[in-house]
């Protein structure tokens, strides 16, 4: 593929052998990385590895030689400089004889027979323990897996690995290694795809890896208590995970924990004195005993047009706001205030000691 553009592609030249195939970029979706000298044309980070790739692929060739020659490494024959000079054929003769015999997998085990004093040395620097070729080998991975900011234990590394920065590793591979490339690539689609789209509003892109960063069983029970700040399972739910059977003779075993939050009266627990609500209804009767002397000189028929609704609401908000918080005081000064009105309106007690206070906590 060859970009041709300015800021901005204008063209795609798509190359298939001789033929060129162009391409309008409104036919094309294409992802381009990061090359400080052709931003149009983009720069793979394979492209940075090619010599380490290369260098690599020569040492695996070279140890797959060493397997086809039978394990053996390179070497020399000596003569004895007595020894009778040797023709060019005979020399090619007994190089033959030499391959035919100890060359190849199958001569693993043999025996070479050398004549006329002849000695057979090993050359120097051979070995791949001397070519320390396990540790050339180990460095081009980790090279690899740098330039791609992929954690070394997850390709296999783990010279320095524990538990416990395994798991943070993991996390680090969606973050720093695959998040900013899942985020080019879906930015990309938003930008090129989805305005042919139909839908343009109820249709996004968005990588799913929230399967694998979710964590384990117990993270995630214990970030969904920490933010429900209640149970989230009942007794039976609990233990049909644990492939126990149901308990059919107590239904407080389908109920939530009552100290949880859930529903009392059936699980053994007595209920807690509500502190908050007692406050509540002193407040609230404190209140009642004020207005009731602001009215005792008016008429009985007269009173509840003289109530003010506005202040009585205002006044018992203020009271009760930081007892049960704004928009909580504000509901029940007003359900209080209207309740006592209806009372005033139908010629009842309103202010009596043992009149009834709605639910306010």
């Amino acid at each position: 593929m060859r970009v041709e553009g300015g800021l901005l592609p204008s063209r795609f030249i798509w190359c298939k052998g001789t033929e060129e195939v162009p391409l309008a970029p409104t036919e094309v979706v294409y992802f381009n990385g990061y090359n400080p000298q052709d931003p149009l044309m983009g720069l793979s980070p394979i492209e940075t590895l090619r010599r380490q790739l290369a260098e690599d692929v020569s040492a695996q060739e070279s140890r797959a030689d060493f397997w086809r020659r039978g394990a053996r490494f390179g070497g020399v024959i000596e003569r004895p400089a007595a020894a009778p000079r040797w023709t060019i054929t005979q020399k090619d003769s007994y190089a033959e004889q030499w391959r035919t015999k100890y060359h190849g997998p199958q001569s693993v085990n043999g025996t070479p027979i050398l004549e006329d004093g002849m000695q057979y040395k090993q050359l120097t620097g051979s070995t791949y323990r001397e070519a320390e070729y396990t540790t050339a080998r180990k460095l081009s991975g980790e090279e690899a897996a740098s330039l791609w900011h992929i954690p070394l234990p997850l390709v296999g590394y783990l010279d320095h690995a524990t538990f416990s920065n395994i798991k943070e590793q993991h996390k680090q591979l969606y973050s720093d290694c695959l998040g900013p490339w899942l985020e080019m690539a879906q930015a990309a689609i938003e930008r090129q795809l989805l305005p042919e789209s139909r839908d343009t509003v109820g249709i996004y892109t968005e990588f799913n890896i929230a399967e694998k960063l979710k964590g384990s069983f117990e993270e995630q029970a214990n970030a969904l208590q920490l933010m429900v700040k209640r149970a989230v399972m009942t007794a039976n739910e609990g233990r049909a995970r644990l492939n126990l059977p149901r308990i059919t003779d107590d239904p407080s075993a389908d109920q939530l924990a009552a100290q949880q939050g859930g529903p009392a009266g059936t699980s053994g627990f007595a209920p807690a004195v509500d502190e908050t609500h007692a406050s509540a209804t002193a407040i609230v009767r404190a209140h009642l005993t004020r207005h009731a002397a602001r009215l005792a000189k008016v008429p009985a028929d007269m009173k509840a047009e003289a109530l003010n609704i506005g202040r009585c609401i205002g006044e018992l908000h203020r009271d009760l706001a930081p007892l049960l918080g704004h928009a909580a005081a504000l509901d029940a000064a007003k359900q209080i205030t209207d309740h006592t009105y209806t009372l005033l309106l139908e010629g009842r007690e309103a202010f009596a000691a043992d009149r009834e206070v709605l639910h306010v906590a």
